[in-house]
């Protein structure tokens, strides 16, 4: 599966450099992939199969794109997504201006695409990325080389407004705790960010504010009309 999906995004970065620089002065084009280090599930040493499965069938029908070759380098980024420690920008840039990239694949955290795509945004070369959900890289105005092929937490939130509009909802409690792992808190970002702005009154439970979860539930209950927990 990771093979056709990381083939489809290959084959699609071609496309797109192929056909905006139609007077290409090489034809090894080179792309960069950012992944987290080992220790992570989102790791290059779980990708590295299929991204090599994935060049390989591009390669042997580069007769579609003009004998162009595919290859690509890649470096980790951070050991999870969340860490404060923000080396992905950098290492980016050294890729960049190193390996003359016409391209980008990852990283897989919204935290670090952010900047990143931002950087892809100023050099004009596509970027994908496969699971950097967070609703804050919407702005097409902002990041317009970026391509996300996953979810968008975005729409959660939308679906959750449709809910609320049908049953007139006008009020929400979220429980949460602030040690969430970042994909929750993206999520919960997205969700609240949604209803606030279609007009939903949101009540933050915090747990650590409680001294269990009966009592997190009993203040939740006092003040929304539905609840999600984090």
């Amino acid at each position: 599966m990771w093979c056709f999906r990381l083939f489809l995004m290959f084959l699609s970065l071609l496309a797109e450099i192929y056909f905006t620089n139609a007077s290409l002065s090489s034809r090894n084009i080179r792309v960069g992939l950012l992944f987290n280090d080992r220790n992570w599930y989102l790791n290059y040493h779980i990708f590295k199969p299929s991204c090599d499965i994935a060049i390989e069938k591009i390669n042997n029908q580069s007769h579609l794109f003009n004998s162009i070759s595919l290859s690509y380098v890649w470096r980790p980024t951070t050991h999870f997504c969340g860490n404060p420690v923000m080396t992905a920008p950098g290492i980016a840039t050294k890729m960049y201006y190193d390996h003359k990239l016409l391209a980008l694949i990852g990283p897989p955290c919204s935290g670090e695409m952010r900047p990143i795509a931002d950087l892809a945004n100023f050099w004009n070369i596509p970027i994908l990325s496969g699971t950097a959900g967070a609703s804050y890289l919407n702005d097409k105005s902002r990041y317009r080389t970026l391509t996300r092929t996953s979810f968008n937490l975005s729409t959660l939130g939308n679906f959750l407004v449709s809910i609320f509009k049908t049953f007139r909802w006008t009020a929400a409690s979220i429980i949460w705790e602030n040690k969430t792992a970042a994909f929750w808190k993206l999520l919960l970002d997205a969700i609240s960010g949604s209803l606030k702005h279609a007009g939903a009154e949101i009540n933050d439970v915090l747990l650590q504010d409680h001294p269990n979860s009966s009592e997190a539930l009993i203040a939740a209950k006092r003040r929304g009309r539905s609840k999600f927990s984090f």
